[in-house]
């Protein structure tokens, strides 16, 4: 069927104003192709003036970032209203899981490791999505950078992660875990929620359920997820002795890279405004820009794209989906988390010569803005859920 109608949720949470963004610049792709669109926002202790203006005009499908998971009897809205949801997942998949347990979701993915996990529960409404941009991203008159290196997220310690494991896990699995993180950095195929569940059905017979008597495993994976984020910063920041730096970070993001690193290791500076406003900003003034994510091994992560629209030269950990659509060094630099040979020689590069700087990001941008934007994943999302929502479902009345 042809999609004419699709309202979009308005999430209720969101700390840094990532998925707020998402879902403006979401609804204006999906308006430029045609399709009505409307936000709409539920009050915590009002919600009635949302259920009204849904079931006053019901679309065909609604949608929202992360989706919405179930109440604690387990009912999904979606269900009660009888109109398809659309989740697009931005956080790891191992919070929604529960999504699988009704047909009216549709679940789509920035990771397409996850995709597969989806169809392989059973769930064939489920795809691969990437991130997008806007259209339209302007610079700065004249393109000043005067930020050498930005790091997206600047954290660095690890070691927090380590001791809460210590203390909270016997030592045999605690072992376990440092062994799937080190598996996940050492070999870029492996997505990090694979390693970790490997290792533990290895070692302890695990039979792949979620809600294990003796751990939370999807805590574990959040906390993996941190840890390896926080020792690939450290890796990196080992090579750029002597640099300058503006790293994203909190109160004691400077503390850290002193502990880790030393006092006088490197020109730092930092900043704990880590709203999507001001990292766009920033991005938009810095040179070279770090965004690693070594848990996604195939697919995108929040500031990968927007940062190439914004002309920064991207420094990022290997990736399947993004190594199919830039080039290494020509539009993009990529590195290992086991092997950094050469990183610091290609940033110092990039920093020293404008002119190759420039290459990089400008052919970055015009890639990003010409293939990657909203408009292009919006039109794919109309495709792909003109085959899945077939029938138009009729919501109850309130």
């Amino acid at each position: 069927m042809i999609i004419k109608r699709i309202d979009l949720f308005m999430p209720p949470s969101d700390h840094h104003d990532i998925l707020k963004h998402y879902t403006h610049k979401l609804r204006d792709a999906f308006v430029r192709l045609g399709v009505e669109c409307r936000i709409l926002e539920a009050e915590r202790l009002n919600p009635l003036p949302f259920l009204l203006q849904l079931f006053e005009n019901p679309p065909d499908c609604t949608l929202s970032f992360n989706g919405l998971l179930p109440d604690d009897e387990g009912r999904f809205f979606c269900e009660l209203v009888k109109i398809p949801h659309v989740a697009f997942l931005v956080n790891s998949s191992h919070h929604f899981f529960s999504l699988v347990n009704s047909p009216y979701n549709v679940i789509a993915t920035s990771d397409r490791f996850a995709s597969t996990i989806f169809k392989g529960m059973g769930h064939q409404n489920s795809f691969f999505v990437p991130h997008g941009v806007e259209p339209i991203i302007p610079l700065s008159q004249g393109d000043n950078r005067p930020n050498d290196i930005l790091f997206v997220n600047g954290g660095i310690d690890f070691e927090k992660m380590e001791k809460k494991w210590q203390k909270l896990y016997p030592k045999d699995l605690y072992e376990v875990i440092l062994e799937a993180a080190n598996t996940t950095l050492r070999i870029s195929s492996v997505p990090f929620m694979e390693a970790l569940t490997d290792k533990i059905s290895n070692k302890f017979g695990f039979d792949g359920s979620w809600n294990h008597e003796q751990f939370n495993l999807s805590l574990m994976l959040d906390d993996l997820e941190t840890y390896l984020l926080m020792k690939n910063n450290l890796l990196i920041a080992k090579e750029l002795k002597g640099c300058k730096i503006h790293a994203v970070g909190n109160e004691f993001t400077k503390q850290h890279w002193e502990y880790y690193l030393g006092k006088n290791y490197c020109d730092l500076t930092v900043s704990d405004d880590s709203s999507f406003k001001n990292i766009t900003k920033l991005l938009k003034e810095s040179k070279v820009a770090i965004n690693s994510a070594p848990s996604l091994k195939d697919g995108t992560n929040d500031y990968i794209l927007p940062g190439m629209a914004c002309g920064a030269a991207m420094v990022t950990n290997d990736n399947l989906y993004l190594q199919e659509h830039f080039e290494d060094e020509k539009q993009i630099l990529f590195y290992n988390s086991h092997n950094f040979d050469s990183l610091r020689e290609k940033i110092d590069a990039l920093i020293d010569d404008e002119k190759l700087r420039r290459k990089i990001g400008d052919e970055a941008r015009d890639s990003t803005l010409h293939h990657h934007t909203w408009d292009h994943r919006a039109a794919f999302l109309l495709k792909e859920l003109g085959s899945i929502i077939t029938i138009k479902k009729q919501p109850t009345t309130p």
